[in-house]
């Protein structure tokens, strides 16, 4: 998936550089949206076993990439900068395996005997940036962001693992990419961009950073 976005990006951007005509976006709206592909960065990571007390859980599948899609709209107040919000739903991860042993819980003591679980995580994204843009030619535009998003998590347990759990927070967020505008009508133009979302502390207990590659169209009117 990345290479197909990739190379379409490549494509377009090939395409603008030559019939490069020059446009003022200064004063200007636009919309976009975008679709991708999301990571939770940690989810997959460590040991695939871990040991608690005399139990022990181990992780026999996990899967922290799915599809990721955004919808945005933003304001172009000076030839450089522009401000953006919007949303994002990163999609979900799945993540499975085995618990044996005694563990201790909130209502007391609890034995497994090499019990199957599974795990799915969903979490979304209300952001707000600062958008800075370098014109490298007229029809052409590399892109950062910084900013910050309201995160929501929802964590859905299945198998002997039976707690729902749910959290949210104020993070920061930020973000490399650029926009190529490959049709006569430059009102319309392709963007695509790489972002990570910053996810601290969920459910006090760890970090789960949320990366988000994707391509997508952004309407100027």
């Amino acid at each position: 998936m990345k290479n197909l976005f990739m190379a379409a990006f490549v494509v377009a951007f090939t395409f603008a550089l030559q019939h490069a005509n020059a446009q003022d976006d200064v004063g200007r709206w636009y919309l976009g949206g975008g679709i991708g592909q999301s990571e939770e960065d940690d989810y997959c990571d460590g040991s695939s076993t871990l040991a608690l007390g005399s139990g022990r859980i181990t992780v026999t599948n996990c899967d922290g990439k799915d599809t990721g899609v955004k919808l945005y709209g933003g304001y172009h107040f000076h030839e450089n900068f522009s401000v953006e919000g919007g949303y994002a739903d990163f999609g979900e991860t799945k993540g499975g395996g085995i618990i044996d042993g005694t563990f201790q819980t909130s209502t007391g003591s609890r034995t497994f005997n090499n019990d199957p679980f599974t795990v799915k995580e969903e979490a979304s994204s209300l952001f707000g940036a600062v958008v800075g843009r370098i014109n490298v030619r007229p029809k052409v535009t590399l892109l950062g962001k910084i900013g910050v998003h309201r995160w929501d998590y929802e964590l859905t347990p299945g198998g002997v693992a039976t707690i729902p759990s749910s959290d949210n927070g104020v993070d920061l967020f930020y973000g490399i990419g650029g926009e190529v505008a490959p049709f006569p009508n430059e009102k319309i133009k392709l963007r695509a961009e790489y972002e990570m979302f910053k996810l601290d502390d969920v459910n006090d207990t760890a970090d789960g950073d949320i990366s988000l590659l994707s391509l997508g169209l952004t309407y100027t009117f």
